[in-house]
């Protein structure tokens, strides 16, 4: 910030640590507000070396006194709404004329030595050792620190409102907001959000070129904003805030989400072309790719997720990274094998006549009594049929399981020797 006006430098400097500094670290989140620049006023009180030996005084018992008298004691805090108000009693000198009526000793004839009596005191001001200015013109600069695991973006929020209360109730003060690290992260937010309008739109139009189908690129535009609110849940579970970091990894693991839903929406539409029904398809489409692609996400995870084991200010800077990378394509590999067969599963028919939909309707019935009729003479066979899918999706779990460890580990095994025999390579 930078506080400027119609005042002197030492007014200014007065207004800042006064008014402007306790209404802004009163805000929650703001852990302190630095003052810079300006002049600091500075009272001099200059001894006379006669008058001190004739007294039988020294600058040491001097300074004790002044300090003595010179002080302010803590009362506690009050907290009203979002304020937080600290209690003193104040203790401190008003005016330079108090600090001269401060009794040093009493005499034999029961007079008192005051400091007055043995000193000249003097109002000045301190020597300068730097200077703050904005457009070449000399201000007061303020330096505002949020606390750790505040919300950058409410805090500056909040703070800009303090700002404007303050320049109402004193108009001839203008304060400037001249940096804030809040802008970096609304620019993150907002790449992110073209991002992923920007991705989903050429998605949309590559798979219409490529596979002449409007429904399933309309599924996938649907598909894409899902995983991105999962995976706000997931950040919001582990405490994970909107920083730059983890808004990098978001932009990341945007260009990752389409390509699981690409894979799966592509094999789906490939079992149609061939004649099977919609629900067929996308069960047969989906269970064909479900390893490949989940293999594949897995595979991407193993590079990412090891990061949060760094330790040091490298592990702090990229563990939200790597968490928002993996929770991203964690919500892409579920929504793309759940929610997008049962879009690719539903049947849209705008625009057809009553004659086609009365068609459809008596085949459904048709089929219906079909089922019911072949039900019937298979009562005493549902404990078989129960058992054998039973033990077959059994196996089929374990085998799966295994195969997903066995893969797991010797992607590790690839990776770990890759990384031990750098080295060792020219």
């Amino acid at each position: 910030l930078s506080v400027s006006g119609e005042r002197s430098l030492l007014e200014l400097k007065e207004f800042s640590e006064e008014l402007i500094k306790p209404r802004l670290e009163q805000i929650e989140g703001i852990g302190s507000a630095e003052i810079a620049g300006g002049v600091e006023r500075e009272i001099h009180v200059e001894v006379k070396p006669e008058l001190l030996s004739l007294y039988e005084l020294d600058i040491d018992q001097i300074s004790r006194r002044i300090h003595a008298f010179n002080r302010n004691l803590q009362g506690g805090t009050i907290r009203k709404g979002r304020f937080k108000y600290a209690l003193r009693f104040v203790g401190e000198f008003e005016i330079v004329r108090e600090i001269g009526e401060i009794s040093l000793k009493r005499t034999p004839e029961r007079g008192v030595v005051r400091l007055k009596d043995i000193a000249e005191i003097k109002d000045s001001i301190k020597e300068r050792e730097g200077v703050t200015r904005l457009n070449g013109k000399e201000s007061i600069g303020i330096l505002v620190r949020k606390e750790s695991g505040a919300n950058t973006v409410k805090v500056t929020k909040m703070a800009r409102d303090i700002l404007e209360e303050i320049k109402m109730e004193y108009p001839g003060v203008e304060i400037l907001v001249v940096s804030e690290q809040a802008k970096y992260i609304e620019n993150a937010i907002s790449s992110v959000i073209n991002s992923i309008i920007f991705g989903g739109i050429l998605a949309f139009f590559v798979l219409i070129i490529f596979l002449q189908d409007l429904k399933t690129p309309v599924i996938i535009a649907v598909v894409i904003p899902i995983s991105i609110i999962a995976t706000f849940n997931l950040l919001y579970f582990q405490d994970i805030t909107l920083n730059i970091m983890s808004l990098g990894g978001l932009a990341l693991g945007v260009g990752m989400l389409v390509d699981n839903s690409i894979v799966v929406s592509e094999s789906i539409f490939r079992h149609k072309s061939q004649s099977k029904s919609l629900f067929e398809a996308a069960f047969t489409g989906t269970k064909e790719v479900g390893m490949a692609v989940t293999a594949s996400t897995f595979t991407t995870i193993s590079v990412f997720l090891p990061v949060i084991y760094v330790q040091g200010v490298a592990g702090q800077l990229f563990k939200d990274q790597a968490l928002t990378v993996t929770f991203a394509l964690l919500s892409s590999l579920i929504v793309s094998l759940t929610m997008l067969p049962m879009l690719a599963s539903w049947k849209f028919r705008p625009g057809k006549g009553e004659k086609e939909r009365e068609i459809e309707d008596k085949k459904k019935e048709t089929e219906k009594k079909d089922i019911k009729k072949k039900s019937g003479k298979r009562y005493f066979l549902y404990p078989y049929i129960g058992l054998r899918w039973l033990f077959r999706n059994i196996l089929k779990g374990a085998f799966w399981v295994f195969n997903f460890i066995l893969s797991f580990l010797i992607q590790l095994l690839l990776l770990i020797f890759h990384y031990l025999s750098l080295p060792f390579k020219p």
